[in-house]
């Protein structure tokens, strides 16, 4: 079977996507699906649902819109006046009001679309915002079922929220996030200058802090032509002294870290998977386990010992402090914790006032190696410019002590 469908300049021939195979993208209502499909034979990335291709090109006395007909309309942007959803697929539309519906909603029972009443009037708002060049539309983040939709300024799932829209570009800030964003920040990857937020043009800005391409909004320093994410700019951190390295080093985590770059540790040259040490001003990145920080120690103001355990989150409340400097603290990062009583404090809060116990050396655990790691098992570490001989390198009481030095 074959048709002709207005919305693409070829025939469109019936297939059926079989369950065995990657499901395909519809063109119509912007899902992947599997099952009764038309599709073209010079386009084969072209699809539409069975369902989608046999749609009415009118439809009249719609119960969210009876006074104008609504005429099927290609692939759009726009918000449901139905359900509120940002949608980018076919749209019903009146071109006398321009009240849009989404297939769902247009071809909804006739009586079940009486009993119910439209929200996305309801929702629709529009704003001017200082993070966007194009006025933005308020709207609920559609659920897809393969692709992940994103806010730009948190990074956070964006799906079945309610968000501020372009229609004419791709960029979706939750609304909370709108509300809530500083015209002006102060960072600790930069604290020598104020960030100000500022719509990214350039789609080849790359973030100083985690590496990935910055798409709609970010922080910049004009003064030092740097940008962040709004997440990392925004990113709660506390800079951790230690004696092998000169600067003070910023403890990060998964945030922090790209998706198009990694990020390698200086010491033994693995990737960086969870909590890890950075100093930006020398580019430098290391494991909190390649350091000499003891994994357990004995704080002078805490009866029990304390571990060095990668997060701690007591609750869904998501406000987490340290128990002992009673500031908030970031729960996707590593922490000393007790827990006999349940007390969570900060790295930096811990390691300059221990008491180190007995035989400490026992306590610094080497970070375990891949087995292809380097050649003749040498590593060139940073700290001070020596060759250093990772596995066989034995720590020395002497070289603990460095851990007690805040």
């Amino acid at each position: 079977m074959e048709i002709l469908h207005f919305s693409h300049p070829h025939k469109l021939s019936f297939v059926e996507v079989s369950k065995e195979t990657d499901p395909v993208f519809c063109h119509g209502c912007g899902r992947f699906f599997q099952g009764p499909a038309f599709t073209c034979k010079k386009c084969p990335d072209f699809f539409l649902h069975k369902s989608c291709g046999e749609l009415p090109r009118q439809i009249q006395n719609h119960a969210f819109h009876p006074q104008h007909p609504l005429k099927l309309c290609a692939a759009d942007s726009f918000i449901c006046d139905g359900c509120g959803e940002i949608q980018t697929s076919f749209v019903y539309r009146c071109g006398i009001c321009m009240f849009s519906l989404d297939a769902r909603c247009a071809t909804l029972n006739q009586e079940l679309a009486t009993s119910m009443a439209p929200k996305g009037k309801e929702i629709k708002v529009k704003i001017n915002h200082f993070s966007h060049i194009h006025p933005l539309t308020r709207g609920i983040g559609r659920r897809l079922s393969k692709l992940e939709l994103r806010c730009m300024a948190c990074k956070q799932d964006a799906a079945g929220k309610l968000n501020y829209a372009c229609l004419y570009c791709f960029f979706i800030i939750h609304e909370s996030c709108a509300n809530n964003m500083p015209e002006q920040v102060k960072s600790s990857f930069h604290p020598e200058h104020t960030l100000v937020a500022q719509p990214i043009r350039n789609y080849l800005v790359h973030c100083f802090c985690c590496g990935d391409i910055i798409l709609g909004i970010g922080f910049s320093c004009g003064e030092c032509g740097i940008n962040f994410h709004v997440s990392c700019a925004k990113y709660e951190t506390r800079a951790v002294k230690h004696n092998f390295h000169v600067h003070p080093l910023l403890l990060l985590g998964k945030s922090n870290i790209g998706f198009s770059y990694g990020i390698w540790c200086d010491e033994c040259g693995e990737s960086c998977k969870e909590s890890f040490l950075s100093c930006k001003n020398c580019e430098f990145d290391i494991h909190l386990e390649c350091v000499p920080l003891p994994s357990i120690v004995k704080h002078v103001r805490h009866l029990h010992f304390l571990n060095l355990v990668n997060s701690v989150v007591e609750d869904d409340s998501g406000e987490y402090y340290c128990d002992m400097c009673e500031t908030e603290r970031n729960s996707e990062l590593s922490v000393y914790s007790c827990e006999e009583c349940k007390f969570v404090a900060h790295i930096d809060s811990v390691i300059s006032e221990v008491e180190p116990p007995e035989r400490v050396s026992e306590y610094l655990i080497p970070r375990p190696r891949n087995e292809e790691a380097d050649e003749g098992n040498q590593i060139t570490g940073k700290m001070d410019g020596k060759l250093w001989e990772g596995k066989k390198k034995e720590k020395t009481q002497e070289n603990s002590s460095d851990v007690y030095v805040g």
